[in-house]
């Protein structure tokens, strides 16, 4: 692999997995028009990268018949384990569905509109790696919710949904953690220009052509995250926040809330 990082997360999510697969990589992709990533989910679907969104959702295909997740099941209610602040769409809790199937909130971070879908089962289609190279392509079952296409306006043309990787039951972290039996960790590298950045879940190696042979996620420096009761979100502790060695006034209050989001969404 040939990239700069200019962002890089290296989030260890709420409980380890036993390690016994390898990482999956994909690549990410920066849209000029809207500056938000997308990243291959399976053929004819690219979902939007947001790491603070619990949940995967994509559009349904006309004729669509979702899976029957009973509000009663596990599943059901780690789905609507982090409702959305301000969404008055019914969940499971709020309102059963007349055939006592599941109901989750979908929510697009751009807009902040959301809307009730119900769960489905379909794949993440990815490569293994073994920190330099593709080893083989591999089919991850998931859960994802389905959204109506209002739900896509201000995101990238040739998205389809969003790929939540909060630290929740249901993002795609811990998804593929599940299944492949790997760590529950995600390292993110982003490109602010043209070219592709790269996702890796279920922790590193990770190593650049620059540096053969040597293991970048062990040359990274690490900030330890902050959790908060009740948001699957990635927090990190800030004193003071400066630009090229500028420091930006921000009140103090600001930074004193017990740790600042870490975002994959431009702000407008």
């Amino acid at each position: 692999m040939s990239l700069v990082a200019l962002l890089v997360l290296a989030a260890s999510l709420a409980w380890p997995a036993s390690s016994q697969g390898l990482p999956v990589l994909v690549p990410v992709t920066k849209d000029p028009a809207t500056s938000l990533y997308t990243l291959p989910f399976h053929s004819g679907a690219n979902l939007v990268v947001d790491i603070t969104g619990p949940l995967v959702w994509s559009t349904c295909q006309p004729g669509h018949l979702p899976a029957k997740f009973p509000c009663t099941f596990p599943t059901c209610r780690l789905a609507n384990a982090y409702p959305v602040p301000g969404c008055h769409e019914p969940g499971c809790e709020q309102e059963r569905r007349k055939d006592g199937t599941c109901t989750a909130y979908t929510y697009n971070p751009v807009t902040g509109v959301c809307a009730s879908g119900s769960l489905d089962h379909t794949r993440f289609v990815a490569n293994t790696t073994d920190g330099s190279n593709p080893v083989r392509q591999v089919n991850v079952r998931a859960v994802a919710a389905c959204a109506p296409e209002t739900l896509l306006a201000s995101l990238p043309r040739s998205s389809t949904g969003v790929a939540g990787l909060a630290g929740s039951g249901l993002a795609l972290p811990a998804q593929v953690a599940s299944a492949q039996k790997v760590a529950n960790k995600f390292l993110l590298c982003l490109r602010l220009g043209e070219g592709n950045g790269v996702a890796i879940f279920g922790g590193g190696p990770l190593q650049l052509t620059a540096q053969p042979g040597v293991d970048y996620t062990q040359e990274l420096v690490y900030t330890p995250l902050v959790a908060k009761h009740g948001n699957p979100a990635h927090y990190v502790s800030v004193e003071s926040i400066a630009v090229e060695g500028a420091r930006v006034p921000v009140p103090a209050r600001a930074l004193a809330t017990g740790g600042v989001v870490l975002s994959s969404i431009k702000a407008h």
